[in-house]
Formats: C-alpha cells, sequence, structure tokens
C-alpha cells in the first residue's frame, strides 16, 4: 500500500528544555511480507535564545534576572544561566534592571525576532573602562545602548 507519514517531537513550549522538531510529509509503499525502512528528516522549529556577558561587563554591573517573554511564557536567566532557552519562532521581549557598581540602576525592555531554526545570541558588554554604557548585541549586531549617569570606575573609590 501507498502510505504518507510525518514526524513531530515537542510542543510550543517556551523553555530551557522544550525544543520542537518536525519533518514529513513522506510518501512511501509497503509491500505484503518485506520491511519497509523511512527516513524523515527533519528540523528545528521553534529558536534558540542564548544571553552572554563579556568579562568587562560582569566587572562593573550586576543584575537579579533578566526575564525573556514571548505571548504568556516567561524565562527567568541568572547571572549564572549558561543554557539556551527554546522559544518559538516569532517575537519576544528581554527585559531586566542592571546595577552599575555606583549603586545606579537602569531598566530595560527590548524587543526581538527569533527565526526558526535559529540560535540567537544576546551579548551584553560595557564601554572601556570609566565608560558608563552597556552595550547589547543581537547576533552580533548593535540593537541597544543603555547609558549610565555615572561614571564606572575600576575599584569603587573610598572615603
Amino acid at each position: 500500500g501507498y502510505y504518507v507519514v510525518t514526524a513531530s517531537y515537542g510542543s510550543n513550549a517556551v523553555g530551557f528544555n522544550s525544543p520542537v522538531f518536525k519533518g514529513g510529509p513522506v510518501q512511501f509503499t509497503i509491500v505484503g511480507g518485506e520491511t519497509t525502512a523511512v527516513k524523515i528528516p527533519v528540523v528545528l522549529e521553534n529558536a534558540i535564545v542564548r544571553i552572554e556577558f563579556t568579562d568587562m561587563f560582569k566587572k562593573y554591573y550586576s543584575f537579579d534576572k533578566l526575564t525573556l517573554t514571548q505571548g504568556g511564557s516567561t524565562i527567568d536567566f541568572s547571572p549564572t544561566e549558561t543554557r539556551g532557552a527554546f522559544v518559538e519562532a516569532t517575537a519576544f521581549t528581554l527585559s531586566g534592571t542592571f546595577t552599575a557598581q555606583s549603586g545606579a540602576e537602569k531598566s530595560f525592555s527590548k524587543e526581538y525576532q527569533a527565526r526558526m531554526t535559529t540560535c540567537h545570541r544576546i551579548e551584553f558588554d560595557a564601554s572601556n573602562i570609566g565608560g558608563n554604557k552597556i552595550e547589547i548585541k543581537f547576533d552580533d549586531t548593535p540593537s541597544e545602548t543603555i547609558e549610565f549617569d555615572t561614571e564606572l570606575n575600576e575599584q569603587p573609590s573610598g572615603n
């Protein structure tokens, strides 16, 4: 007989362990009394978002968490999180509050577009020593600059 088959794994959940794979349709025939092997190529249907921080950023800024929001789902990235999160191939928002070594705080919220089968990298970097900017890159392209009103010092000043 003549058959068509598809394959899928996962649901459209957003999270650290939520890949979605889909493949097919693949057409094949089965002949009585024979074994028929069928290969179904699958692709990642959702996207992955990784958040990274340069050493310069870690030296001058801190935060409790960054929150990725997509639809009604949220994923929190702690400062030590190294895993990528699986998201749907649609828009998502990343938000959080950064604290400079001076104690000054700045909040940000930025929308990005995730593309199917793509691992997106969002990098946070601090401007040069003594600067007061956080530079954000999305897939190696500058996307946002957060400026603080105070200058950063290599060592916090004493009395």
